[in-house]
């Protein structure tokens, strides 16, 4: 009994170190907390005092606030008199941490993220970009745009490389230039969905080049850049299981240097400095550097903007660009699941704002996120500084921010597999489609089911193509709706689209012979005796009662000697 009695102590003592040492290791990796403040300017307070996840306006004013604390941080804003819980949910996310940590400190090799195998870490990603240039030579090439802060001043670092992509061999016509769609990513280093959504737009694009007909008229019409790894010093830190926002910017925060770093995502030059989300103290993680894009990589990407899109907005706030505007800017981030258009600095509407709108809703019926501006209820609070404030305010570029998934910054593998990423590549692939006319197009009715068959007419064959278009399918979280009107007619092209030289247009039928609905089945005929041998290409269009027409959509018809050979 004596030695039962020993050994119980002994247990005992054992367990109570394990739980001691478990204890100790969850304060490491802290916990998410979330409640409520009564006003912005305590949000303000605790984002430059705390590592705010998230802070959302309320209808009554409040902020609803997720906050990351260790335990001595959770004592403070008790002492403050705050009354914050912990999340569950979010505070769960935080355990897929110790793999990457517990891999750093063992110099244990893995194939990516530790604990997050569906992310790649930085320099996988640079390799896939490589690789996708290896493979297609003629549609992909990666540029390195400028550097990190380490590498700007020899201390390692990355460069920051961009993959483009777009099929040299079909140039645009003669003045003109092809629509751009420039996609950046994870420029605060710990969103570890954004990259992984970016790289694999681009395999997306350039796997399906070929196969998918409307994938390749888009690789052929447009030129997309991919920027996945904005913030490279910053993201390889993250990727130890570090809660890594900003750059590696050294000596910002002299009273703890390992909180000191630039907000990359505050420190473009158009309206920086205007709003106090942004922070002037060098060890909250807002920081927004000493001045406007003091910090290389911003340069970078303003640099790499500016030479890519011409400047279509005049000198004033209130300037609008040109309804016939090219190009759509976007920039990845986490969590929020929200889509959200200028101004991000203040609540003003923008020049633009209709035509933000509507295509910010058109992403938001893929996404099924929330579709606001900052700082209205149910949003973001503004920030000033960003990236799509320094495209649109300074450019004219139709600019946004999805902020993708709802669950931290490290959302799990099954979750991203089965859900964020598919939903916003398919949101991408329509801003990829709105890039020609952003501020027009989306306000038209969308094109889909598009098919075709072959049937035969008094002896002789003809090409029946089928479709639907709606003028429905925006959707906005509960922010406002966008107007839908009866489509009016549909339009046909064959082997030229639609707004190009020697595009001949067939009208299309209204399924049920009548166009007064906002939804309709489109029925149209072609004579085969229109169509080549091989591969022919076929453009449809919708146009509502409000005289929109949206963006088109693409299908092949394929002949091949003779039309039993049918159709793709």
């Amino acid at each position: 009994m004596k030695k039962i009695l020993c050994l119980l102590v002994l247990l005992s003592a054992i367990l109570a170190r394990l739980s001691y040492a478990q204890n100790q290791s969850d304060d490491r990796y802290g916990m998410i907390v979330s409640g409520v403040v009564p006003d912005e300017i305590t949000v303000r307070f605790l984002q430059d005092n705390f590592d705010v996840w998230q802070a959302r306006s309320q209808l009554d004013g409040s902020g609803a606030l997720d906050i990351w604390v260790d335990s001595q941080q959770a004592q403070q804003l008790q002492s403050y008199g705050f009354n914050f819980a912990k999340n569950a949910r979010l505070s769960a996310t935080l355990g897929s941490l110790r793999a990457a940590q517990w891999a750093q400190r063992t110099g244990a090799a893995t194939a990516s993220i530790a604990g997050f195998p569906c992310y790649r870490s930085v320099e996988e990603t640079f390799n896939s970009l490589n690789q996708l240039a290896q493979n297609y030579p003629n549609l992909a090439r990666t540029v390195d745009i400028g550097d990190s802060y380490l590498k700007s001043v020899g201390q390692g670092g990355f460069p920051i490389k961009a993959i483009i992509i777009e099929n040299t061999a079909l140039p645009p016509p003669i003045g003109a230039s092809k629509p751009t769609l420039f996609l950046m990513s994870a420029i605060h280093a710990r969103e570890y969905a954004t990259a992984e959504i970016a790289t694999r737009f681009a395999e997306r694009l350039l796997t399906s080049y070929g196969i998918d007909p409307e994938l390749t008229y888009l690789v052929d019409n447009r030129r997309i850049i991919i920027v996945p790894q904005m913030n490279p010093d910053g993201r390889k830190r993250a990727e130890s299981g570090v809660l890594q926002r900003r750059n590696l910017h050294p000596a910002t925060c002299a009273s703890t240097p390992a909180n000191s770093g630039v907000d990359l995502n505050r420190n473009s030059s158009f309206l920086w400095g205007t709003n106090n989300a942004s922070s002037t103290s060098g060890c909250a993680d807002t920081f927004r550097g000493a001045n406007a894009a003091s910090e290389p990589e911003v340069q970078a990407f303003e640099q790499f903007l500016a030479a890519n899109f011409p400047d279509r907005r005049g000198p004033l706030d209130t300037d609008a660009a040109p309804t016939s505007t090219e190009g759509v800017f976007i920039s990845l981030h986490s969590y929020a699941d929200l889509v959200l258009f200028p101004w991000g600095a203040n609540s003003s509407a923008a020049p633009n704002k209709l035509g933000l709108q509507t295509l910010a809703r058109k992403f938001g019926f893929y996404t099924q996120y929330q579709v606001c501006q900052p700082p209205a209820a149910g949003c973001l609070y503004a920030a000033s500084g960003t990236s799509d404030d320094q495209s649109y305010g300074a450019l004219g570029v139709a600019s946004f921010t999805f902020e993708v998934g709802n669950i931290g910054f490290f959302e799990s593998c099954a979750i991203f597999e089965a859900s964020t990423v598919s939903k916003n590549i398919d949101a991408l692939i329509y801003a990829l489609k709105a890039t020609r006319r952003p501020y027009l197009e989306p306000a038209g009715p969308e094109v889909t089911e598009l098919t075709a068959f072959t049937n035969v007419v008094e002896n002789d064959f003809e090409i029946t193509i089928r479709a639907q278009a709606s003028d429905t399918r925006s959707a906005s979280g509960g922010q406002g709706n966008e107007a839908i009107d009866p489509i009016l007619r549909a339009s046909m092209f064959v082997n030229g689209a639609p707004n190009t030289i020697g595009a001949t247009e067939f009208q299309m039928d209204a399924g049920d012979g009548n166009f007064n609905s906002p939804v309709e089945a489109l029925i149209g005929r072609l004579p085969a005796s229109l169509l080549h041998a091989g591969r022919n290409t076929v453009y449809v269009t919708a146009t509502d009662a409000s005289n929109q027409t949206g963006v088109v959509a693409v299908t092949y018809v394929r002949l091949a000697g003779s039309f039993n050979s049918g159709f793709e």
